[in-house]
């Protein structure tokens, strides 16, 4: 039974809120607190109101009290705990409670008293019991006392949370994270030596500081161990693999060093393999040749794979050694880079077509020169909503997009966007000319009035020429497929026969083209850029496309059965040193493949069933073949499709790991050297790759951009190209945008520069050197001779076409990217007349 001492008779002075604070304990407020409280909130309704709260208001006393309740400190419902918040703490006689009645203090100084007194009285008691009984302890025994074993504190055992330090397992794995977050978000390697990192990683554990990398430790061992790793990962990936592509393109860094950037293609994924300095080796063809031969043999060797072909650009050095290794090797397909192809023919277009660059010069000029100056972009955002909301009944502004000197697809889109707000143009025009004058000039005065007054008028002119517009429309129709083949043929899977619709879609736009010197000049053009290039795979591929066959081609392409039979493109592949067939077993293979290929050609044996089945298939050539493969007869012939599909004919994936080498090594970072940038660009492409494995990183969807994407360029399936470019950097091209004529003049400059040197190095090439591939194989290269595009597509031109733009309603991935871009620079923009104010002399006197 509990004593009277161990009643809590202080309740009465604290209130019970009813609520359990834990298991055992009410939680409770100090009445005296709580009093104090609610006098200061009846105080404040009192002054608000005018008024004085009588005992009957019940509904607002108990309103103050639970206001009241919240103010003062919740306790919890133990006698300890009222002792010490009425009187103080115990010793010091700290922090009491300055609204407790004298009542209350009275009760817990007599409770802390008699609990005191008690205290006293039983450590007097223990300590006479000690005494009787140390005399009679004394009498029994003469042998000193042992020692007490002292049980140490199992608190000098145990660290705070913060204060835990690491096991040797946990340092590697915390350092080799910690590398990947230096390469993955590009920081130097020194940041884990920075102070304010370290105390930063002290707060979040004391023993941090001490395992954090160094400068050294990241730029060695640990870059090296990662390296290692991503390359254990690539040979397992490539090894066995006899599909292998590759491909080379030359760069300068920053140091003024040229270096070779190999990388391979497996699957239609790009891994890199190798940075290679070649700043003292010689770049004429022969030395070319020499030198992919030697990368070939390493990557055949080291990571035991069977390299098929090799991808460069259309550079004189580079052209003329692929060929000679073509020619040495004829068993290699060694196609040139369609997509630089495709940014020439852009450069073509405005060189024949100077109505069509001077259009896109003064759309270009416009866009600039209303993004440049804000109140006049306010006033023309105003027409937008007036008229967006009368239309539809929601108010829309839509950004004025620049275009983006490397991003092919801004082009198009940018004026495609411009053609989107042309009413709103020209009603703000027509209806607030004077205002638009004004908001430009402001308070200029003198010449530079009547200079700014004059750009004004110009641009308005522009907006009214309703010539201009039609001529912008028809830019466009032009320039889009050319933009989008582009960027089309970046991907690190683009097919041979994708390549082909492409270029047949543009041929086949440009064969109905209005100005017939600009569809002539383009049409030849074209036909050039086919004929430089090894007519048998782009054919083959697409025939070998059970969903497209020879469907494609018009009436005039002539390819019968027996002349697909007689290209000599398997012999080719199947003509390797290593191939350890003899001639019978050879000759079986080749009566098999031809079997399966008529069978084929005419849907009939082994793909009988095809036509009906082919709905239920995606629309991938490569996965219907691997169906196909599995089957006895097909097996042969699924082999060879399935290498012919999977070449890739670009150079694109290179291209990012320059502009990836960009990034890492600049003018504050140019004592990078070749071997650390090689191995930072493989560990931070394996970890790119890893974050969209894992959805954490943003990976572009397939876009979907054309209003009727069989009618775009005559060819069924264009819109699926767009598909997978997720590799792309969106931030790379930061500052590239082009908002004025005189950057579009120089822009334009540079293609019809590219496009005239492309034009003059193909005229001073050895015909031989596009025909010599074939030379090992006389007697069969003979059955093959080049054809034309008209002859192929000649006739697919009668089908119709529809205008080629987007809705309005329709927002693309390119433009919202745009818009970013726009936005990001948007506080870098000067308006017109503002002069930027250096930072030092900002707040002089």
């Amino acid at each position: 039974m509990a004593s009277a001492v161990d009643v809590n008779r202080l309740w009465q002075f604290f209130h019970n809120s009813g609520i359990k604070q834990n298991g055992s304990h009410w939680r409770t407020h100090c009445r005296g607190c709580v009093a104090y409280h609610e006098k200061i909130l009846e105080d404040e309704a009192a002054a608000a109101n005018g008024l004085l709260l009588n005992a009957g208001t019940d509904v607002n006393i108990l309103t103050f009290v639970a206001e009241a309740c919240k103010s003062a400190r919740p306790l919890r419902g133990e006698k300890s705990v009222f002792i010490t918040h009425i009187l103080g703490h115990k010793h010091t006689g700290k922090n009491p409670c300055s609204h407790a009645g004298k009542d209350s203090i009275a009760k817990v100084k007599a409770l802390r008293a008699a609990k005191k007194a008690a205290t006293e009285e039983s450590k007097g008691s223990k300590h006479s019991h000690t005494e009787s009984t140390s005399t009679s302890t004394e009498s029994l025994s003469s042998a000193p006392p042992s020692k007490k074993l002292k049980q140490p504190s199992i608190m000098t055992h145990m660290y705070a949370g913060t204060e835990m330090p690491f096991s040797n397992i946990q340092t590697e794995a915390i350092q080799d994270q910690a590398l990947r977050a230096v390469i993955s978000a590009n920081l130097p390697f020194h940041v884990s030596e920075n102070p304010e990192v370290l105390k930063l990683v002290a707060m979040v554990r004391t023993a941090g500081p001490a395992i954090m990398l160094t400068a050294k430790l990241v730029g060695s061992r640990l870059l090296t161990k990662a390296a290692d790793i991503v390359h254990e990962k690539t040979v397992q990936i490539f090894r066995n693999h006899i599909d292998v592509g590759i491909c080379a393109n030359g760069w300068k860094l920053v140091t003024r060093s040229t270096v070779n950037g190999i990388a391979g293609n497996v699957d239609g994924k790009l891994y890199t393999l190798d940075l290679i300095e070649v700043t003292g080796d010689n770049k004429h063809g022969i030395a070319m040749a020499i030198q992919f031969g030697e990368i070939i043999d390493h990557i055949e060797e080291e990571f035991r794979c069977v390299v098929v072909y090799l991808t460069t650009d259309s550079d004189g050095r580079a052209k003329k050694g692929r060929i000679i290794l073509g020619k040495e090797r004829p068993w290699m397909l060694v196609p040139s880079c369609w997509a630089h192809q495709f940014q020439l023919i852009l450069g073509d277009y405005f060189k024949v077509y100077e109505y069509g660059a001077r259009i896109s010069e003064e759309a270009t000029d416009l866009i600039g020169w209303i993004n440049n100056h804000g109140k006049v972009r306010m006033i023309f955002d105003d027409a937008q909503k007036r008229i967006s909301l009368g239309n539809t009944g929601r108010a829309v502004v839509l950004s004025y997009l620049n275009t983006n000197l490397t991003r092919w697809t801004t082009h198009c889109i940018a004026f495609m966007r411009l053609l989107l707000v042309k009413w709103a143009l020209q009603n703000a025009v027509t209806e607030l000319h004077p205002a638009i004058i004004k908001a430009q000039v402001g308070a200029a005065t003198s010449t530079e009035h009547r200079r700014l007054t004059a750009d004004a008028e110009e641009h308005c002119n522009v907006i009214e020429d309703y010539s201009f517009w039609n001529g912008l429309e028809q830019v466009v129709g032009d320039i889009e497929p050319i933009c989008y083949g582009a960027n089309i043929n970046q991907k690190d899977s683009t097919r041979l026969d994708q390549i082909l619709l492409t270029l047949a879609g543009m041929y086949l736009h440009f064969s109905d083209h209005p100005e017939p010197e600009v569809a002539a000049a383009m049409k030849k053009r074209l036909e050039k850029c086919w004929k430089d290039c090894d007519q048998q795979i782009f054919i083959l591929a697409l025939v070998l496309n059970p969903f497209e066959g020879l469907t494609r081609f018009g009436d005039s392409a002539g390819l019968n059965h027996i002349k697909l039979n007689g290209m000599v493109l398997r012999e080719r592949l199947c003509g390797r040193p290593d191939n350890l067939d003899g001639p019978e077993l050879r000759g079986q293979k080749e009566r098999a493949v031809s079997a399966a290929f008529f069978h084929f050609l005419a849907m009939t044996g082994p793909f009988a069933s095809w036509r009906d089945e082919a709905a239920d298939f995606p629309v991938n050539p490569i996965a219907a073949w691997l169906a196909f493969r599995s089957i006895p007869e097909v097996a042969e012939l699924g082999e060879f499709a399935l290498i012919l599909l999977k070449v890739v004919a670009n150079q694109g994936g290179v291209e990012r790991i320059f502009s990836d080498l960009k990034v890492k090594q600049t003018h504050r970072h140019a004592r990078l050297g070749l071997a650390k940038l090689g191995k930072m660009t493989k560990v931070g492409a394996d970890i790119k790759a890893e974050h969209q494995a894992l959805s954490l990183a943003k990976t572009r969807g397939k876009r979907n951009n054309h209003d009727l994407t069989a009618t775009l360029l005559a060819v069924p399936r264009y819109r699926d190209l767009l598909a997978d470019q997720d590799n792309e950097d969106e931030t790379e091209h930061r500052h590239l945008l082009v908002n004025s004529a005189a950057g579009w003049r120089m822009e334009m400059a540079k293609w019809v520069g590219e496009a005239r040197d492309a034009e003059a190095a193909d005229d001073s090439d050895d015909d031989a050197d596009d025909t010599g591939v074939n030379a090992a194989f006389p007697a069969t290269a003979a059955a093959w001779k080049p054809t034309t595009l008209a002859a192929l597509f000649g006739g697919i031109a009668a089908l119709q076409r529809r205008p080629m733009c987007l809705s309005a309603a329709e927002v693309t991935v390119e433009a919202a990217l745009m818009e970013a871009l726009a936005d990001i620079e948007e506080d870098e923009r000067l308006d017109e007349g503002a002069i930027e104010i250096n930072s030092d002399d900002e707040f002089a006197p």
